[in-house]
């Protein structure tokens, strides 16, 4: 309604942040605001991969689409680390701050079932090891990017036993350090 995007001073944003998890409710918002505010920058969150083409394609924001769990805190990570590049923050205090609370996460996850439950969610095929593939995913999608070079180094340096997988123990001590 327009009487509240006045109200919320929508117009002043630098960006709009639309973080629901109702398709239709962030589709009508994004469109409310596209019409009103062709010029406003926005950053919304999808709910899968048709919504994030119809989000870009029809309605012309950014979308991003969170790939772990919806109940994962983890999930909100990227989804910050968007919001404040957009906002001009540079890339090394992202970094640092997404990291900072990366950790914060990790130290209330840490125990047994924690971690284990995050190993069991980044492997996708369910064998009892990470590959590069799968550990590469799991970082990108908790919005840890790193270049070939620095993923390979982490992964050979997990990689304790040297037959080219993680297991649950080298994860475990990954996610110590």
């Amino acid at each position: 309604r327009r009487e509240v995007l006045e109200k919320f001073k929508v117009k002043d944003a630098k960006l709009v942040v639309i973080a629901v998890a109702d398709k239709s409710a962030a589709n009508q918002t994004a469109l409310a605001i596209r019409q009103r505010y062709p010029e406003i920058p926005m950053l919304v969150r999808a709910m899968d991969d048709e919504h994030q083409d119809y989000l870009t394609e029809s309605v012309g924001v950014t979308a991003v689409l969170p790939r772990l769990p919806a109940d994962s805190i983890l999930l909100s990570l990227p989804f910050g680390g968007a919001v404040l590049r957009r906002l001009g923050f540079a890339e090394s205090e992202i970094d640092g701050l997404l990291e900072e609370e990366r950790r914060k996460i990790y130290d209330q996850v840490r125990g047994p079932k924690g971690l284990l439950d995050a190993f069991k969610m980044l492997d996708d095929d369910g064998d009892g090891t990470l590959s590069a593939p799968e550990l590469r995913r799991g970082l990108s999608n908790v919005g840890r990017t790193m270049t070939d070079e620095e993923f390979a180094r982490l992964y050979e340096a997990a990689d304790i036993n040297e037959d080219g997988l993680i297991d649950y123990e080298e994860f475990a001590r990954l996610m110590v350090k």
